[in-house]
């Protein structure tokens, strides 16, 4: 993703939304964003424990941070939402919250 490390924090947070878009965390979900956020954030990896740290689920809005990724290609874009298909599944559950909430995000990018 192009300039992943100065859009570390709204990736993060996307990343949790989806986690949390069924209203629980799941240790799994957790374990995936850090793998996910650690492998594209590189050196970053005290930010990224910051930002998981710091989330407050009930407070975020997606559109608030989708702003950044809308310029992004189209590969890009497609790469964002198989990022967060990716932690939606980690916990093996099938929830429709975190479809709802993929799909919304596809409709915003």
């Amino acid at each position: 993703m192009p300039g992943t490390s100065d859009r570390i924090f709204p990736l993060c947070e996307l990343l949790l939304g989806a986690a949390y878009a069924d209203d629980e965390l799941h240790p799994s979900e957790k374990v995936e964003i850090r793998s996910l956020l650690i492998e594209l954030a590189g050196e970053l990896r005290v930010e990224v424990e910051a930002c998981i740290a710091s989330f407050e689920p009930a407070k975020f809005k997606p559109s608030s941070v989708v702003g950044i990724f809308e310029g992004d290609s189209e590969d890009e874009r497609r790469r964002l939402l198989l990022l967060v298909s990716t932690v939606i599944e980690a916990d093996d559950e099938i929830d429709l919250r975190e479809n709802e909430y993929l799909r919304d995000l596809a409709g915003a990018l």
